[in-house]
């Protein structure tokens, strides 16, 4: 015959080799001891040692031939020497990585993700863990899968294409699908189609696992001694009483000025506090310091009517220009400070206004304030704040045509306060309170000081609604008023001079017309009242911290458990269907996806080998599929004890 055959040679070793003779596959086999371990096989005739003998291709051939050594029990020949331990062992792992994920959900379930000490991040463990569990399970799936085709063929006739059906179930999830659709007897291969299910199911595996964690953000609050807000249960001025002789040296004062400067342009000083700046907020149930209260009330005023003169608001003489000097009287029944109030009014306050009017420069006087310091008696009185505002253009031609204009009068009184701030929180947008209180104190006792800052006396006051004592130095008390009079006692007129000419070093009375001042009052009071807690400005001697609690958005870990019934459901299913497996096969050669089974294992037909399932150089596989499915076969043992696919006994598929 017109053969090609291999010129290597392997000693020691059993082999088939495939070739070519008249436009058909031969199979040659290749055995260096006799007899080999598969006798199935041997359906060639051999020569001699380590030679290729050529496969009988005659129906009639005989397996027998091959091999003169005694027949022994296949199913002890063909069965490996590890049984089903791989099988177990993955098993094992699957059940060990399912109850390990269980753990460690239960482990990092309500936890702050925070408090994650290991290199990698839940997400990643989760994952790790499901897919240890998946490439388990998996396992013993393709194996049972494998092992169970050959009882399904022993049991009863059946399609001989569902041999191919198992193996490709065996492969994956796509295999797996196509067995649960075309397998011809499903209930006989239930156990085939729960492990195809589970092939299939275990596509979803990796998708649970994302779905097992969620984290959300929540709010968790902690004490910590370093959030703290200052509060001032006395107040010894730093600026105002600097330790001797470095009196002329002290600089702190300027800083003060500063402060108090800007809060006569609304910009308020703010409150000390410390609060992370990873912190959502910082609380504090509730403070109480010493600070400056005040009240707004308005003023009456009225005209005592004008006079002319010939100087401007400076005093300086106008040659070609006539003024009217307007005076007016303010009188307030509602100070907050009565007595003091009733020392001192009623004020009279003059303005003056060129006649007759210009559009340019007028040196007019339009404004004029007054601070009255404080205390009155040893009291509690900061002092008492009145302005007058009058037009800038009085519109009038002609001096015999002319009255006193219209002048707005405001009136603010300041005393020494308790304020309660209640339900206090810091945000990075600023600080706010649900609710805020003061307490006008009242006088005590006045006692010696000895600190080495002064000499003076430290003066007691007492808080009544909530038996609080706040104490003051005698320099303070006395001077820190004194300076508001320097500052706040003020005029402003549209003159045309510069910097130099004997104006004042800041133009206070011109910003002071320019503001709304019940605004202005609230700022000063809320300006010195946070100088006096503040550390940071280091201006008073006596505070205290007061601590709070600082918030934090903390990620959480929730499970969301539901996700955790299909790898538990798996593992499960996986140990129940190799346990039945296991029962099911146990009196079957273990072959499992061994591809020398299919080898050693033919087809006959009526004990001669069917002649339909030949392989030429143009057979497909989907011929090879079509011929096998009109053919109904069992596996059983032949005369001489070895397997074969049989159709005798069987009714074929098209066939009578």
């Amino acid at each position: 015959e017109n053969t090609t055959t291999s010129n290597q040679v392997y000693p020691s070793t059993d082999f088939l080799l495939l070739t070519q003779s008249n436009s058909k596959l031969v199979t040659y086999f290749f055995q260096s001891t006799m007899p080999g371990p598969f006798p199935l096989v041997s359906r060639a005739r051999s020569n001699k040692k380590r030679s290729f003998t050529k496969m009988d291709e005659t129906p009639g051939g005989s397996t027998a031939d091959i091999s003169q050594a005694s027949i022994q029990n296949p199913t002890a020949e063909l069965q490996p020497s590890w049984w089903w331990w791989w099988e177990i062992v993955a098993v094992i792992i699957c059940i060990v990585s399912a109850a390990s994920l269980v753990a460690l959900l239960k482990t990092i379930d309500n936890t702050p993700l925070d408090q994650w000490d290991l290199p990698i991040q839940p997400n990643s463990a989760v994952a790790s863990l499901t897919t240890v569990n998946k490439v388990a399970l998996l396992v013993p799936t393709a194996s049972c899968i494998s092992q169970l085709k050959w009882s399904y063929f022993t049991n009863a006739p059946r399609k001989f294409a569902d041999l191919q059906l198992f193996d490709t179930a065996s492969r994956g999830p796509w295999g797996s699908l196509v067995f649960l659709l075309k397998v011809s007897s499903p209930i006989k291969a239930f156990v085939a189609m729960g492990f195809s299910l589970l092939t299939i199911l275990a596509l979803g595996l990796d998708a649970s696992a994302q779905q097992l964690l969620q984290f959300s953000t929540q709010e968790m609050e902690v004490n910590d001694e370093s959030v703290v807000m200052g509060s001032a249960p006395g107040y010894i001025s730093k600026s105002i009483n600097p330790q001797l002789p470095t009196q002329a040296l002290n600089t702190k004062v300027i800083s003060l000025q500063f402060a108090i400067f800007n809060a006569l342009q609304g910009s308020t000083f703010n409150s000390y506090f410390t609060c992370p700046s990873k912190a959502v907020r910082c609380n504090w149930d509730s403070l109480a310091t010493l600070g400056v209260c005040s009240s707004w009330n308005s003023a009456s005023v009225a005209s005592d009517g004008c006079v002319t003169a010939t100087a401007d608001a400076l005093g300086v003489q106008m040659s070609n220009a006539t003024y009217a000097v307007c005076g007016y009287t303010l009188s307030n029944s509602h100070s907050g400070n009565p007595e003091l109030a009733a020392a001192m009014y009623p004020s009279q306050v003059n303005l003056t206004f060129r006649i007759p009017s210009v559009d340019f420069i007028s040196h007019n006087k339009v404004f004029d304030s007054h601070f009255i310091p404080g205390p009155y008696q040893e009291g509690t009185e900061f002092g008492e704040f009145w302005a007058l505002k009058g037009p800038k253009s009085t519109n009038f031609s002609t001096q015999a045509g002319f009255k006193a204009p219209e002048a707005k009068a405001f009136y603010a009184s300041f005393w020494w306060c308790s304020k309660i701030f209640q339900g206090i929180t810091v945000k990075p947008s600023g600080i706010s309170y649900t609710a805020t209180s003061s307490e006008r104190l009242s006088y005590l006792f006045r006692r010696s000081n000895n600190n080495n800052i002064n000499n003076g006396s430290i003066i007691t006051f007492a808080a009544n609604s909530t038996g609080l004592n706040y104490t003051i130095d005698e320099a303070t008390y006395d001077l820190l008023p004194e300076y508001f009079h320097g500052l706040l006692t003020t005029v402003a007129s549209d003159d045309g001079y510069n910097f130099g000419y004997g104006l004042p070093l800041l133009a206070l009375g011109g910003l002071l017309y320019q503001q709304n001042l019940e605004n202005l009052t609230d700022s000063i009071t809320d300006t010195v009242t946070n100088i006096l807690r503040s550390r940071v400005f280091d201006e008073n001697a006596n505070i205290t911290d007061v601590t709070g609690r600082v918030i934090y958005d903390e990620t959480y870990i929730h499970i969301q458990w539901a996700w955790l019934l299909l790898p538990l459901a798996e593992t499960t299913l996986v140990t129940l269907l190799l346990i039945l497996s296991i029962a099911i096969t146990s009196k079957q050669p273990l072959l499992k996806d061994s591809v020398l089974a299919y080898l050693a294992t033919d087809v006959r037909d009526h004990g001669q080998k069917a002649s339909n399932l030949r392989i030429t150089q143009w057979t497909s596989q989907r011929e090879l599929e079509s011929l096998a499915e009109g053919m109904i076969v069992k596996l059983e043992l032949d005369k001489h004890g070895q397997f074969e696919f049989s159709t005798e006994g069987t009714r074929q598929f098209g066939k009578p």
